[in-house]
């Protein structure tokens, strides 16, 4: 048995290896032949989009980067204030929680005393 019969059997028992294997050799032929001169042009596109982009995320980099130094130093030198500007945030929102509790109470409470007052009246029509 010669050895393209073995491969074309072993290929016929698994697809998916056949299919990296045909994917490899393309890829292999493919990076024997040159470029043409439209993928040459796409090529410098591409790159002047990239180094266009990068530039920019560089500077936004940058800016976060003394934002986050800034955010540290001010922690350093003062650790109690985030600190107490999340408590005072939480104690705000537990206030406010704590006051939607008897509204939202009273408002289910009438809501029900309806919806008591209307089946006694259908209970009595019947």
């Amino acid at each position: 048995m010669t050895q393209i019969q073995q491969s074309h059997r072993r290929a016929e028992g698994n697809p998916l290896a056949a299919g990296l294997i045909a994917f490899g050799a393309g890829l292999l032929v493919s990076s024997l032949i040159p470029p043409s001169r439209p993928e040459r042009q796409w090529a410098g596109q591409a790159r002047g989009m990239v180094s266009e982009h990068a530039d920019q995320l560089r500077t936004q980099a940058g800016q976060l980067w003394e934002q986050a130094g800034q955010v540290g130093h001010e922690m350093r030198d003062n650790p109690r204030g985030p600190a107490q500007q999340a408590a005072e945030s939480v104690r705000s929102a537990g206030a406010g929680g704590a006051s939607a509790v008897p509204e939202q109470g009273r408002a289910a409470a009438h809501q029900t005393q309806g919806q008591a007052h209307a089946a006694a009246d259908d209970l009595r029509r019947r």
